[in-house]
């Protein structure tokens, strides 16, 4: 096999190959990350109300996305849940939270839950409703 100055070796182009395909993996989930937070940023200031299902996926939702405590987004998920639940679906929340954690297998999913009732009860407790 000749070298050519226009065109790379094989070893060099699986190398750039590798490389890129890792990139553009890591901008792919940036994009998903900012995508789902100005989702949760949106509805948590909608003036509607969120039924019970929505509700319920959009919890277990932004929860999976909290990949433990030292994340960088912790407190800003836990923030989009307070505010939704507190929100456009204030009617619904304690009662689909319930369910949840009726429903649920996992202790660490029912510790969230129940903090979430928690810090439902503080912001409730400091915006005085």
């Amino acid at each position: 096999m000749g070298y050519s100055p226009f065109k790379c070796d094989s070893d060099t182009m699986r190398f750039i190959d590798c490389v890129n395909e890792h990139n553009s993996n890591k901008v792919a989930s940036d994009q998903s990350t900012d995508y789902k937070k100005i989702k949760y940023d949106h509805i948590s200031h909608q003036r509607i109300c969120l039924d019970k299902t929505h509700y319920s996926q959009l919890v277990k939702e932004i929860l999976s996305n909290l990949d433990g405590y030292y994340c960088g987004s912790y407190d800003k998920y836990w923030n989009y849940l307070v505010k939704i639940s507190c929100s456009p679906a204030k009617k619904i929340a304690r009662e689909a939270i319930g369910e949840l954690i009726n429903s649920a297998d996992d202790d660490c999913d029912i510790i969230q839950y129940n903090h979430l009732l928690h810090l439902m009860d503080e912001y409730e407790y400091k915006n005085g409703k």
